[in-house]
């Protein structure tokens, strides 16, 4: 039986799929940030790689908007044990911005848009 290349893309393309426990989902979901996983509408345009050669599946993708939720997910990715990867514009030839490698949680840092200093004299 013979398939058709673009047959044999999916099915290859579908085991790269990492295994996302719903703790994470559950544990990331409500906190006031979006969070994107396999299987949510926009999970496919947010998982695209800029090289296709490195094409890794996050677990997860949050869109935090303050310091404090970084952290909830920083917190949340450690209990549950998976690798953090910041993603902030760019392009990464080897996919660094979508963890490098399958089921990490990317932190996408999009809505972070103003920078602020104090200084103590």
């Amino acid at each position: 039986m013979l398939l058709a290349p673009s047959l044999i893309f999916l099915l290859a393309s579908h085991s790269l799929l990492p295994g996302v426990s719903a703790d994470v989902i559950s544990d990331l979901s409500g906190k006031g940030f979006t969070v994107s996983y396999p299987g949510a509408s926009n999970y496919t345009t947010a998982s695209q790689p800029f090289n296709f050669r490195y094409a890794y599946k996050p677990a997860v993708i949050t869109y935090p908007t303050t310091i404090d939720q970084v952290s909830q997910i920083v917190k949340v990715a450690k209990a549950d044990g998976y690798n953090v990867v910041a993603r902030s514009g760019g392009h990464s030839y080897v996919a660094n911005g979508l963890g490098g490698k399958n089921g990490s949680i990317v932190i996408d840092m999009q809505n972070f848009t103003r920078r602020a200093m104090q200084c103590q004299m």
